[in-house]
């Protein structure tokens, strides 16, 4: 009987944390924070999603025709989700930009820009670095690891209803046309950046937003398999004290 008290106390205390877990739920961006570029649409017109939640997807492409003619032109627009990063403040620290990058033609010099901007509840854009966040220069054909890194020396404060936009630019040197693409999703080339620091208050009691990727469970799926799992630890307990007699 004492090995089964104990493993309904066990299971009291995990059950929450396991089901949000499998029901695919946000948790708070506190720390530091890897946000990747995801393919999925934006609730903003335009934008994609920019969110500390990997996109469960195969991998995918952006891509964008620039010559020097063109100028520098816009591959996407990445913004996080409503509500989100929901901190008080930017920390000053290091921002890693880790993509994957690729070009159609090697001829000239390609770069690809990084504009990462706070985006107020009225749809104002305020950049966010006073630098400039430039790749050297891209040629690979196929798609190659390409890291920059800015180091930012200032706070900056945020409402709750404050966004993270970060818009991906290219231009090139070369009069010849060429392609421009930066590669998203999947486990392999998932293009990301790590920030510094948010610094949001002490959380005492988190509500949880459920993640919009479609692949996540819904919550009676995901209590049905942590069920699941409860009724196999005590199946084999029971097997196991069988055993001993």
């Amino acid at each position: 009987m004492k090995y089964l008290i104990t493993v309904l106390v066990l299971l009291a205390m995990c059950l929450p944390a396991m089901a949000a877990q499998a029901a695919g739920e946000d948790y708070p961006w506190c720390g530091q924070q890897d946000m990747f570029f995801r393919n999925d649409s934006s609730d903003i017109a335009g934008y994609a999603i920019l969110d500390h939640i990997p996109q469960l997807s195969s991998t995918v492409t952006r891509s964008i025709s620039v010559s020097s003619a063109t100028g520098e032109k816009t591959i996407a627009t990445f913004a996080t989700k409503p509500g989100s990063p929901g901190v008080d403040m930017i920390a000053p620290g290091l921002w890693r930009f880790r993509t994957y990058l690729n070009v159609s033609s090697a001829t000239g010099t390609t770069v690809f820009s990084f504009i990462p901007y706070v985006r107020s509840s009225a749809g104002t854009e305020t950049q966010l670095f006073y630098g400039q966040v430039i790749s050297n220069d891209v040629n690979e054909l196929t798609p190659t690891e390409h890291l920059i890194s800015y180091a930012r020396r200032n706070y900056t404060p945020l409402n709750n209803e404050d966004r993270i936009v970060i818009r991906i630019n290219a231009s090139t040197s070369s009069v010849a046309a060429r392609t421009a693409t930066i590669s998203l999703a999947g486990n392999t080339q998932a293009s990301m950046v790590s920030t510094s620091y948010f610094l949001c208050p002490e959380v005492t009691d988190v509500d949880p937003v459920a993640a919009t990727s479609g692949s996540a469970m819904s919550g009676g799926e995901a209590t049905a398999i942590v069920f699941g799992l409860a009724g196999g630890m005590l199946g084999a307990i029971v097997i196991a004290r069988r055993s001993k007699k």
